[in-house]
């Protein structure tokens, strides 16, 4: 009886690789082709050329983000040089471009300190006590700020509407055709 149930299974296991037979590879091959190719879908950019004007002149400096709104797809960003022209768009890879779609664009500015250039103050000259005074200092300031507490956020120096990616005004579709656009700003001044 135990030779007629492994006579069965050798029959069993025999007849399953027979099935599978040489062709069962270049199916597994061609699943796993397949699988790449719809991984890849989606994944081409177009290279667009976009510029930014506040009040008329050029928007420079700006951080420029290109968020999806219709289905599917990623967000790409950017900024823009003096000219107010948006330069090194990514969405995959550095200066990639960005995925056909429609988007909602944001614009950000950030406000910085001080732009006089180094070289017109100079550093304040400190004898060794002092530099030892004002390291205890800063530990001092350290240890006094209370846990989790965060720096002040930066802030854009563009009206709010602009950086919100919910309510943005700008909006543009990226398709085989418009390759070119220009948005206008207002700062409400």
């Amino acid at each position: 009886m135990q030779s007629r149930v492994l006579r069965g299974t050798l029959i069993a296991s025999q007849s399953r690789r027979r099935h599978k037979g040489p062709h069962a590879r270049w199916r597994l091959h061609a699943a796993a082709l397949g699988m790449l190719l719809l991984a890849g879908c989606g994944r081409s950019t177009v290279q667009i050329e976009a510029s930014f004007r506040l009040d008329g002149k050029p928007l420079d400096d700006a951080g420029v983000s290109f968020v999806r709104i219709d289905a599917g797809g990623r967000m790409a960003a950017g900024i823009t040089d003096a000219q107010g022209k948006l330069v090194d768009l990514t969405t995959y890879r550095y200066q990639d471009g960005i995925v056909p779609g429609t988007y909602r664009v944001v614009v950000t500015k950030t406000i910085t300190g001080s732009t006089a250039p180094a070289a017109e103050t100079p550093p304040p000259q400190l004898a060794p006590e002092a530099l030892v005074a004002s390291s205890s200092m800063r530990d001092q300031a350290l240890e006094s700020r209370p846990q989790g507490a965060r720096r002040k956020p930066r802030r854009s120096s563009l009206p709010d509407v602009y950086g919100d990616p919910a309510h943005s005004p700008l909006e543009c579709v990226v398709d085989g055709a418009t390759r070119t656009f220009v948005f206008d700003l207002e700062s409400g001044r």
